[in-house]
């Protein structure tokens, strides 16, 4: 009794589940490698789209896009609206609710009957 060395038994399940965990363990290293691998593939093929996509609308404006912009000119406006312009905007367009009535904004004693309510 003095000089064994004495081994604990380990239980044979015990063992195959170390076994088992250490398989897992790898089929897991394996699956993440191999779906890093495929995302950097991935991601290089979604770079070069990206570039060619950057490239197409990085060309320089030829005859025919001069032309199309010369031609819609008339019908487009640059910067903000004044007020002229958005005050005709709601005359013509804008409605206010007045009574469960849609009514339209013909001026603003329309607007001062409905904020009546919130003074």
């Amino acid at each position: 009794m003095g000089g064994e060395d004495v081994k604990a038994v380990i239980p044979e399940s015990v063992l195959k589940k170390r076994k088992r965990n250490e398989e897992w363990a790898l089929a897991k290293k394996q699956e993440t490698e191999a779906a890093k691998k495929q995302a950097r593939e991935k991601r290089k093929v979604i770079f070069k789209q990206a570039e060619k996509f950057a490239a197409e609308y990085q060309e320089q404006v030829n005859k025919a896009t001069i032309n199309m912009l010369r031609r819609v000119e008339p019908y487009v406006t640059y910067g903000y609206p004044n007020l002229k312009s958005v005050r005709e905007l709601i005359y013509k367009r804008g409605y206010g609710k007045l009574n469960h009535q849609r009514i339209a904004l013909t001026d603003n004693s329309v607007i001062e009957q409905n904020l009546l309510w919130f003074c």
